[in-house]
């Protein structure tokens, strides 16, 4: 019984303690780093060091945006940062995508400023928090993101970095406007192939960002988005002390989430009043006018990009409602928004759409309606009044559309008198 009691002890002995002593045993041998993963971590630690003993620095980002082989633009997208250490700072980004929108992200190291402009809209939050702060918020994150700022601003670059990248290749040195470069090749962690470019000489930062990404539009035919932004570097930028000031315009409003205010959209404001006009171009070339349509029918306008999956993605079920409809008077045109008749009819001839298409490259439409995120799905009484709005295509959101698209036909006014003299 003794003998059988030791032996167990023993045996529970080296249980406990047998990872311990292969650890001590293997931890003696040399360890077998990847050359070129040990000189991106060697030389992105200088560069979170040396960004982190600048007290000050300004840093531009041109971004562009392409989709496919044939390298079509997408959009471009600028962004401007301008930081005081510890954590102060002033962010703006800016994007043709969304009308000449912008975003201006301002701290004076305790409070958070963001202010949203377009030509039809001004909106605003406040939130506590310095630099460590800034990508908290899901707009400012999602506007950074792909620019290449949404790495340079996490306090943690150096392991953040490390910890997202896979398969590193060291492309060797590379001259890039003028200044000699480091270029890494690597795989991103959402499988992503991303390609950096980090300065070789006395100033390590980052100078160029380029990352490729396959996009599913639900079409069996995978497109691959590309992303290559230049970054300008002001190291020890002599800022004023007002660089983090921001003028927060007298009509302005004032909202917690500014993202989740533009996803919930502002076109529901539109509801029970007259659909603003739209005199427009179709694909085929024809002009098309939203009022010919008065008396006559039930009008459905999808407003989409092709840049934009959700949309893509969507439009294919909004179109089986519309067709189980048409005989009953119901009409459909899918609204594009901001892009060019080549971009637009490339997508439609492989995608093998039939509706009809309008154009709106000057988002005249998309400002009228205050279209702020797409897919949006707007329906249109016989009468010329808006009747349902629908963000998205998400399966709630589709027997939503449906069951409004039942009543309209249904002879049922979806806007009751009550609610429309509210909206007016």
């Amino acid at each position: 019984m003794i003998v059988k009691r030791v032996l167990l002890a023993v045996l529970i002995y080296a249980a406990l303690w047998s990872p311990a002593v292969a650890q001590s045993e293997t931890s003696s041998e040399p360890i077998s780093v990847d050359p070129d993963v040990h000189k991106l971590d060697l030389i992105s630690q200088r560069m979170e060091a040396y960004m982190s003993a600048m007290p000050t620095f300004e840093v531009e980002t041109k971004a562009r945006w392409t989709l496919d082989r044939d390298n079509r633009k997408v959009r471009d997208s600028r962004c401007s940062l301008k930081v005081r250490h510890p954590s102060s700072f002033h962010l703006r980004v800016g994007s043709e995508a969304v009308g000449d929108a912008w975003l201006d992200c301002v701290s004076d190291g305790k409070t958070i400023t963001r202010l949203y402009r377009t030509k039809e809209l001004d909106i605003f939050s406040k939130h506590e928090g310095g630099l460590k702060e800034i990508l908290d918020d899901a707009m400012t994150y999602s506007s950074v993101k792909g620019s290449g700022l949404d790495l340079l601003v996490r306090p943690d670059l150096h392991s953040h970095l490390m910890t997202s990248v896979t398969q590193v290749k060291d492309l060797g040195e590379e001259l890039l406007g003028g200044q000699r470069a480091h270029h890494f090749s690597a795989m991103w962690y959402d499988d992503s192939q991303v390609d950096l470019w980090i300065a070789a000489e006395r100033e390590p930062l980052l100078l160029r960002w380029q990352r490729r990404r396959k996009l599913d539009l639900g079409d069996d035919q995978p497109r691959e988005v590309k992303i290559d932004c230049n970054l300008t570097w002001t190291p020890h930028a002599d800022l004023p002390d007002e660089f983090a000031d921001i003028s927060i315009p007298a009509e302005a409003a004032q909202v917690s989430d500014i993202q989740h205010y533009l996803m919930e959209g502002r076109t529901t404001e539109l509801l029970g009043q007259p659909a603003p006009r739209i005199d427009l171009k179709m694909l085929s070339g024809k002009s098309w006018q939203l009022s010919q349509h008065r008396d006559q029918h039930f009008v459905v306008l999808f407003f989409f990009a092709s840049w934009a999956a959700p949309s893509t993605n969507g439009m294919p079920a909004v179109l089986r409602f519309v067709e189980e409809y048409e005989q009953q008077g119901v009409v459909f045109y899918a609204i594009d928004v901001g892009e060019d008749a080549g971009s637009v009819r490339t997508f439609v001839e492989k995608q093998e759409y039939t509706h009809p298409v309008v154009l709106d490259p000057k988002q005249q439409a998309t400002a009228a309606y205050r279209i702020t995120s797409l897919p949006v799905t707007v329906l249109i009484g016989k009468n010329g009044t808006v009747q349902a709005v629908h963000v998205g295509t998400s399966p709630e959101e589709r027997k939503l559309i449906r069951a409004d698209m039942e009543a309209l036909v249904a002879g049922k006014q979806l806007v009751t008198a009550e609610q429309q003299q509210e909206q007016q």
